[in-house]
């Protein structure tokens, strides 16, 4: 039975250390390795160059620290002294090669990140590790330049080898392939081309006149050289690379005032046909190799803000953004969307903040803005300038509200005070033109708004029930003043929006009645009923406008849009528009409307009957648009107006927005991230979708995403999904990450998909695999096979250990009766011997006194009194060891009860010495004193000091071999003196009483000898009872263990301390402490006859028996031992008392 418990439990121990190994947690992966930050910001501002990998990820060289960016925070990458991490953090250059493998030149050397998210610092052959260039050339080699080697990367032994070795006088400060494969090495003074296959000079340039420190090589071939010149101005030399000869410069840059005086320190591509020139002046420029035409950043025509820093790296991405680095600034970016709307830097920032109100377009082709605050300005068809025009009557407290121009370019501008102004512009162009009045009208009930109709009336939507009309306009063949033409029932409302219709009748919205047709022939109006298709408050029109397919459209506020149809006079509301507050409606050549309102810009593509959206987000400039401010002018430009300025664009420049592609990026468990070559559960980085693996105890875990879509703001929406777990679509908005918690086991699929502001579609979807390991003890194996057989095990166990419950409960209850019956006996025996002991003591009394008579009577011979001697030794000693017994069986009772008095302590010791004088005598044993020439009175119980010192010394001759030494010693010593006894303040130590323990002087008698010793681990067992050292009893003397138990109660009962130190010398030093301070002892614990201690007088000199000297000298009201060396103690030291 007993080995079937033990089968059982072994089994059991197995079972479930194997659980515990599948379940502890694992070292790999538990945290993100040192050279991998996650942050806000980049790593430094000092930018260096930039790379894109194939999943869109921007990387960022700086002076401290490669960074990944995806538009929202940064993976920064450092150096961290492992082979693992980035090589050196100074990164001067980046290239990601077809392989889409990422490299990385530093001033230390090249690495290259793999797909495990860790980079390999690939060697190099040359002495020279500072890298400037990395290049791949069209045959698939990855080239590195230190100015001095190109060297060539190999593959199969992954180190770099020298390719091109250039000569001192034309170190390479960079180098290019042309369209025939050949590399061109610029050097300050030379153009070197270098045939690949040979790997020899095929050709050397000349570069006269000039110094050059930077080059360009067009997608043409040819190959723009900039350096220092002997004037002020730099020097631009152009190389066709096909020809291998130089071609003219173009002339606008050699003869444009704006780059003279500056040196043009760098060139990018910024599209196929421009480029973008820097000058040592931080000017930015355009040329259009194409038309040669030169567009500088302060110019009309400059397509983007052009940043104020000092630019060390330009890069276009595949999105078209165009990236910017500085030396000091970090970087900025121009996005491409932003180029599609207000593509004029100079006069989108001309009406930045200024909210237009009113918009119009003159036969010029001349836009007209009216803002709010700042009056009337022009903005010139060609030039694309704008300035203010004073309008006459205009005033501080006299605020216009729109302009309109007619067909004959008059313009009628409304104010606030119901004036409408009718003027003409004179004077020419946009430089001098001025406004001149020629006509004002009032129409008292306040102006909305203006417009003309197909018989060149002018029509004025008014507060109330009527419109005005002008019949003959500003001809002045018709009316002078304005005719009031009743729409609708009298009552409060007003008209604020009229339009001409192609039919030659006239479309006027009124607020709360919908819409009145009127004929301008006879004047005649049809209404058209509209109440069931209001849903919110009032029908509030702000926008009318006749598309080119004839069906007209009106917005409103807070009801959307709705559409007229004339031949049935009905009204339809439309959906589709995100935005219910309507603000302005124009058309494009193309037929498409564009709705500016409250919140974003839609378009209306007719040819799939869908709303497009585009915000502040996607370049527009603003979202909030005013009402019935839209135009198309000349070019097919339309112009909104709106609190932020104005918005402009053509519509053939408004690309399709791309599909953003999803990038998984980082798998955290437990809130660290997971990398590949660290981790067991993904094989590679999250870009390459690995199927994600967690074990049971690590399903905490949240993975992060991107749509890989650069912009100034978030233009994503997200949704996600784990296929399996969630029910439905979790609408995270802009967050890109998501969390799960205790996921059960399983299979699962986490899908991610991107919902585009714009147009409100899924733009993008992608998932990844991801599956939750079972427990182990979940396994088939454990349920089928193992927990059966532990269930077996268990309960047959289960019974065996209640057999041993019931074996283990007898047997105990067995040694509780035994253990009372011990008691009982011992308790009976300790009665017995107790009054045995009484009944020996009385005739040993007896025998005492007797003998004392006779060995005091002078007349025995020296023979007898010896025998006599040895008769009263041996009597008294019977007599203490009757009453040790006596005292024995009181401490076990705790009856025994201590009595002091004024004692001198030193005769009492010294005449227990006396004592065994003759028992060290025979056993050839040297018994020596020292201290006890002296008296100290103190308060003591002699009888229990007397019984200390005897087991005391006992023991002492017991254990000490013949011609051994015991030496005992008393001092009088204060509390620094006893360190040893470990005395804490105000507690008990090892033995003794606080009251001891507080007491400031004491008296110590040390008991050594040469005996066998003690154990030092030992020496605190000694003092247990009935324990003795093994092996004790085969030398010469063996005890019963009692006698030490025995000192040390007593020691205790007299607030002392008794403890066993270990000889250096060898033997054993027994030490006895007694507190002297007469506060340590209770009243009621001493006797009526104490003296009261006084002070000792100073004796002379004196020598004991094989001592040295010692003298006691005492100061009055308190003690004090000088000691002298003596054969035990090497050191004179003093003690108070």
């Amino acid at each position: 039975m007993k080995n079937f418990c033990l089968v059982s439990l072994a089994l059991s121990a197995l079972s479930l250390a194997f659980c515990v190994v599948g379940c502890r947690p694992h070292d790999q992966g538990a945290a993100s390795p040192d050279f991998l930050v996650i942050d806000d910001d980049i790593s430094n501002q000092k930018i260096n160059a930039f790379a894109e990998d194939k999943f869109g990820y921007i990387w960022i060289a700086t002076h401290r620290g490669l960074n990944r960016y995806n538009g929202f925070d940064f993976h920064q990458y450092y150096n961290t002294e492992d082979s693992l991490s980035l090589i050196d953090n100074q990164v001067i250059c980046l290239l990601v090669d077809s392989h889409n493998m990422l490299w990385a030149g530093t001033v230390n050397g090249v690495s290259h990140l793999t797909h495990g998210g860790y980079f390999v610092n690939v060697p190099l052959v040359s002495d020279s590790r500072y890298i400037t260039q990395i290049l791949e050339t069209s045959a698939g080699d990855v080239l590195v330049n230190n100015g001095m080697v190109l060297e060539r990367y190999d593959r199969e032994a992954e180190v770099f080898r020298p390719f091109i070795t250039f000569a001192p006088e034309n170190l390479a400060s960079r180098c290019w392939e042309d369209r025939s494969g050949r590399i061109w090495a610029v050097s300050p003074q030379n153009l070197t081309a270098y045939d690949t296959e040979r790997m020899r000079s095929v050709n050397s340039v000349a570069v006269a006149d000039s110094y050059i420190f930077s080059s360009f090589m067009q997608r043409n071939g040819v190959l723009w050289l900039l350096g220092a010149g002997g004037g002020d101005s730099g020097v631009i030399r152009l190389f066709d690379t096909r020809r291998d000869t130089f071609v003219e410069t173009p002339a606008v840059l050699m003869s444009d005032a704006r780059l003279r005086g500056q040196t043009v320190k760098a060139i990018y591509e910024y599209s196929e046909t421009m480029l973008i020139l820097y000058t040592s002046g931080r000017q930015f420029f355009i040329y259009n190799t194409l038309s040669g035409e030169l567009v500088g950043q302060n110019d009309s025509g400059f397509p983007f803000p052009a940043p104020d820093t000092d630019v060390t790296a330009m890069f276009t991405d595949s999105g078209q953004n165009l990236w910017i680095g500085s030396s000091d600034q970090g970087f900025s970016v121009v996005y491409s969307y932003k180029r599609q709307f207000n593509d004029n830097a100079l006069l989108a920032k001309y009406f930045d903040s200024r909210s237009v109100i009113s918009l119009a377009s003159d036969k010029a082709g001349n836009i007209w803005a009216l803002t709010s605050l700042d009056g009337l300005h022009i903005i010139d068809g060609e030039t694309r300038h704008a300035r203010r025009v004073e309008v006459p009557g205009e005033a501080p407290k006299r605020r216009m509200l729109e302009c309109f121009i007619d067909s004959r370019d008059n313009f009628w501008i409304t104010f606030t005070d119901g004036h409408l102004a009718q003027c003409r512009y004179v004077g020419g162009g946009s430089g001098g033109g001025r406004l001149v009045q020629e006509a004002d009208h009032n129409l008292y009930t306040g102006l909305f708004c203006v417009t003309e109709d197909a018989y060149g009336n002018i029509w004025a939507g008014a507060f109330g029930s009527s419109v005005g009309v002008l019949v003959g306009g500003a001809t002045g063949a018709g009316a002078k003043e304005f005719r009031p033409i009743e729409i609708v029932p009298p009552g409060y409302t007003f008209t604020p929006i009229m339009i001409p219709l192609r039919s030659g009748k006239v479309l006027a919205a009124s607020w709360g009645w919908g819409f009145s047709v009127i004929d301008p022939t006879d004047m005649s109006m049809e209404r058209i009923n509209m109440w069931g298709e209001v849903k919110r408050s009032s029908f509030i029109p702000t926008a009318l406008f006749e598309a080119s397919d004839g069906t007209i459209w009106c917005g409103t506020i807070g009801n959307g849009l709705f559409t007229v149809n004339l031949q049935e006079m009905s009204v339809t509301h439309r959906e589709g528009v995100q935005c219910n507050d309507i603000s302005g409606i124009a058309e494009d050549a193309l037929g498409n409307l564009w709705i500016s309102t409250l919140d974003g810009l839609f378009k209306y593509d007719n040819t799939v009957d869908r709303f497009f959206a585009y915000y502040d987000s996607d370049g527009i400039g603003g979202d909030q648009f005013n009402e019935n401010c839209a135009i198309r002018s000349k070019g097919n430009m339309m112009v909104f107006g709106g609190t932020h300025g104005i918005t402009f664009f053509n519509p053939i420049d408004i690309m399709p927005r791309r599909s953003a592609r999803i990038v998984f990026e980082d798998l955290m468990i437990n809130n660290a991230i997971q990398q590949a070559y660290k981790s067991d559960a993904i094989g590679s980085h999250m870009a390459l979708k690995p199927d994600i693996t967690l074990r049971h105890s690590r399903n905490n875990f949240s993975i992060s995403y991107v749509a890989m879509d650069f912009g100034e703001f978030p233009r994503d929406n997200y949704n996600y999904m784990l296929e399996g777990f969630d029910g439905r679509w979790i609408d995270a908005r802009h967050s890109r990450q998501a969390f799960y918690s205790n996921l059960p086991p399983g299979r699962y699929n986490f899908k991610v998909r991107v919902i585009n502001n714009s147009d409100m579609g899924v733009v993008a979807e992608d998932s990844i695999s991801v599956r939750v390991k079972p427990s182990p003890w979940l396994s088939g194996v454990m349920v089928f096979g193992v927990y059966p057989l532990l269930f077996l095990l268990l309960a047959g166990s289960l019974v065996w250990l209640w057999m041993m419950v019931l074996r283990n409960r007898r047997i105990a209850e067995l040694a509780v009766i035994e253990k009372e019956n011990e008691l009982r006996t011992n308790a009976m025996n300790m009665s017995f011997f107790s009054n045995i002991s009484h009944e020996f003591r009385t005739p040993l009394t007896m025998i005492s006194g007797p003998v004392e008579l006779l060995a005091g009577d002078p007349g025995l011979d020296r023979e007898k009194r010896d025998l006599l001697a040895i008769v009263q030794r041996n009597a008294h000693r019977m007599l203490r060891l009757v009453n040790q017994l006596m005292d024995f069986n009181k401490l076990e009772n705790d009856t025994l009860r201590l009595k002091v008095r004024s004692a001198d302590i030193i005769a009492e010791a010294r005449r227990v010495v006396g004592t065994f004088l003759f028992t060290a005598k025979e056993k050839r044993i040297s018994l020596t004193s020292s201290g006890l020439e002296d008296s100290f009175v103190m308060l003591l119980d002699e009888d229990k000091l007397e019984k200390i010192l005897y087991n005391l010394l006992s023991n002492a001759v017991k254990f000490t071999p013949p011609d051994g030494k015991i030496a005992v010693s008393l001092d009088v010593v204060g509390r620094a003196d006893v360190a040893e006894f470990g005395l804490p303040d105000g507690a008990a130590g090892a033995s003794g009483s606080a009251g001891a323990v507080a007491a400031k002087s004491f008296v110590r008698i040390d008991v050594a000898d040469t005996g066998v010793g003690i154990p030092e681990q030992h020496l605190e067992d000694v003092f247990k009872r009935y324990y003795q050292v093994e092996n004790q009893d085969k030398g010469p003397s063996w005890g019963t263990g009692i006698g030490l138990y025995y000192a040390r109660r007593m020691a205790e009962l007299h607030h002392g301390f008794l403890k066993a130190f270990v000889r250096e010398e060898g033997g054993t030093l027994l030490s006895l402490l007694l507190p002297v301070d007469v506060a340590v002892y209770a009243e009621d614990r001493r006797r009526s006859d104490e003296q009261k201690p006084v002070a000792l007088p100073a004796p002379e000199p004196v020598t004991a028996e094989g001592g040295g000297r010692r003298t006691l000298r005492q100061a009055p009201g308190r003690g004090t031992i000088c000691e002298r060396s003596w054969s035990w103690r090497t050191t004179p030291r003093c003690r108070t008392s």
